[in-house]
């Protein structure tokens, strides 16, 4: 029996801190679109964008909420939604459908939300996030194939490396990267991402699977790709 009061008291000391440090009242916070934190590259023109709430009330509830999703983050700051404004919606689901304009393949989106409690009380706007899209169509791809010109089977990986020229500045850089293997990509030196062993596994006679990655590049100067394909198609094909 005292083992089990001790627990109790315990257990009510962890979560007192909880509600100590919760700030204001039914917030949103961690955003999510597709349930990825700012993904880039979606496949799906109607993504699902859903939220967490913390509060410093137990047994407080959303009631209401409002999404602004815009297309560059100036007009976010002023609390313009000019791909999608929801509206206040009553609803007590912390998630969204988007239902707004039209998005296209590389198209960039801003988004926040704000929220209403059971006393109709409005919290402030969350954080911004953000998502953009992939290239949703074949005719989107204008890039070709390279290879190595070798036999597959020959040690070490093959290396490939393209310098080039950015001649104005850079507002956004995207790189998708399609190989048929696993692949490691670096720009000036430096690994872009931090996944390991991209892309995930197809059978490549079937569906080859693409990697968006968002970059800096050295606007006015010269860059350097380079990518080392860690695993042929030879190799991890059935």
């Amino acid at each position: 029996m005292s083992k089990t009061i001790v627990s109790i008291l315990l257990s009510g000391l962890c979560v007192a801190p909880f509600w100590a440090s919760a700030a204001g009242s039914c917030n949103p916070s961690k955003l999510q679109c597709e349930n990825l934190y700012d993904p880039l590259g979606i496949d799906v023109t109607t993504p699902r964008l859903s939220w967490q709430l913390t509060s410093s009330q137990q047994g407080d509830e959303q009631t209401k909420f409002q999404i602004l999703v815009s297309s560059n983050v100036k007009l976010l700051s002023k609390d313009q939604g000019d791909l999608w404004d929801s509206g206040v919606t009553d609803s007590k689901s912390n998630e969204a459908v988007y239902a707004g304009k039209l998005l296209t393949s590389e198209a960039q989106a801003f988004w926040k939300v704000r929220v209403w409690n059971g006393k109709n009380k409005e919290s402030s706007w969350s954080t911004n996030a953000t998502f953009s899209l992939g290239l949703l169509s074949p005719s989107d791809w204008n890039a070709r194939w390279i290879g190595s010109g070798t036999d597959q089977k020959i040690e070490p990986a093959p290396y490939f490396r393209k310098e080039f020229t950015v001649k104005k500045s850079v507002r956004r850089a995207t790189v998708y990267i399609c190989g048929l293997g696993y692949h490691e990509l670096h720009l000036n030196g430096t690994k872009v991402g931090n996944h390991e062993i991209d892309p995930a596994f197809t059978r490549y006679d079937l569906r080859s699977l693409y990697v968006t990655h968002g970059c800096v590049l050295r606007g006015f100067s010269a860059n350097t790709f380079s990518t080392i394909a860690f695993c042929r198609s030879s190799e991890v094909n059935p």
